[in-house]
């Protein structure tokens, strides 16, 4: 009889406690958190020193009596012990960087009650399969799901914010393009109706070769194509006027020429950074700013030709470009002109002009070789190029 009331007691206890995790009193102390004075609490990180080796954490519908709304920015950045986690239904918010770079979760269920995913919430995170998108999602921030291992995301059919098709991720009316799962590869038909794709957009889709932009895409929002390696070229349709930044940093399979089209007015920074496949730029249209490093170390660029008249060209927009011998200006010269523009470009560089234009100079200009569309360009070889390599 004594051995059986204390199995009674033991279970009855274990069972307190089981309830008392569920409502948040043990193991809260896993969790950092601040109260946000109404009755909630914020978790603002997790207690990793402690809890070594915990593969599966679920986050408590309350801590000390405050009912648990948001997981914080930056809240379990870095986390890489974790491979489950399970987020309770009082969850409305998830801020900006909050599962940033966890390199060991695997899986993730966003739960109805959930209202807003910051930007770059899960980036680069290890999130495997389908992830769902629930009915209650009305804000997602840029490259939240980017760079994360997933074969599609899938949004309720009842959200009002967003849609999903082939496990793309959409705006409603599917005018911008906001997340393609990195798992995407072959070739991708971006579908009509498009306008923007969004920032981060194919981001770390190292298996994508190809894809189709269609007439009517206006924006390509900052780096919509950063580190796809495999990207074999790449056509723009007249109706793209911004190429965001770092849009297609490190692109280095695409080869050939590239054409900038001409209702294309800014170039951000960094854009074609580190493309050593491309071989020749034309930029068509008139008043660009071509960002600083847009260009920077495409060390196959061999020849550029700008047809219009170019607004700015930022610092070091061709830095290191080994192979760019010549870049041929048909406008007038650009009013902003920046520090080491064509440094560490090839030992005989020149730039040429249209001499019926306005704002050139010979035999240099801002330190370079400079002179008219069909000189002699040997005629003064005396001349001193400020970005030779020593």
């Amino acid at each position: 009889m004594p051995d059986s009331r204390i199995k009674i007691s033991l279970f009855i206890t274990l069972l307190i406690a089981c309830v008392f995790f569920i409502l948040g009193g043990c193991g809260s102390e896993k969790f950092m958190y601040t109260d946000n004075g109404d009755g909630t609490c914020t978790i603002t990180g997790y207690d990793y020193d402690h809890q070594r080796g915990a593969r599966k954490v679920a986050i408590p519908r309350k801590i000390n009596g405050l009912t648990v709304t948001t997981i914080g920015k930056d809240a379990f950045l870095y986390c890489k012990s974790i491979h489950k986690l399970t987020i309770p239904g009082t969850v409305t918010t998830i801020e900006e960087g909050a599962f940033f770079w966890c390199g060991g979760l695997d899986h993730i269920a966003i739960p109805d009650s959930v209202t807003t995913i910051g930007r770059m919430a899960f980036y680069d995170s290890t999130l495997r399969g389908d992830l769902v998108i629930p009915e209650g999602v009305a804000e997602i921030g840029n490259r939240a799901f980017a760079c994360c291992p997933l074969n599609s995301i899938t949004v309720s059919e009842q959200n009002e914010s967003f849609t999903s098709a082939d496990g793309v991720l959409y705006s409603k009316d599917m005018s911008v393009l906001m997340q393609a799962p990195a798992k995407t590869k072959g070739s991708f038909d971006i579908p009509d109706g498009v306008e923007t794709i969004g920032a981060g957009a194919f981001e770390c889709c190292y298996g994508l070769t190809s894809v189709t932009i269609p007439y009517g895409v206006t924006k390509i929002g900052s780096r919509a194509f950063d580190s796809v390696p495999k990207l074999e070229s790449l056509t723009l349709p007249d109706s793209v006027t911004e190429i965001g930044f770092m849009a297609f940093n490190y692109c280095i399979g695409m080869t050939g020429k590239l054409v900038i089209p001409n209702n294309v007015t800014i170039i951000e920074g960094w854009a074609f950074i580190g493309c050593d496949g491309l071989q020749s730029l034309e930029i068509t249209g008139s008043m660009v700013t071509i960002g600083g490093k847009a260009f920077f170390g495409c060390d196959g660029l061999e020849s550029i030709t700008i047809q219009g008249s170019v607004d700015r060209i930022g610092n070091e927009a061709f830095y290191g470009c080994h192979r760019l011998a010549r870049a041929e200006f048909l406008g007038d010269a650009p009013a902003d002109f920046g520090a080491e523009v064509f440094d560490k470009c090839a030992n005989d560089f020149t730039i040429t002009y249209d001499p019926a234009k306005s704002g050139w100079s010979t035999p240099t200009y801002n330190g370079y070789p400079c002179f008219p569309k069909d000189a002699d360009e040997s005629a003064d070889e005396s001349v001193a190029y400020a970005g030779e390599e020593g």
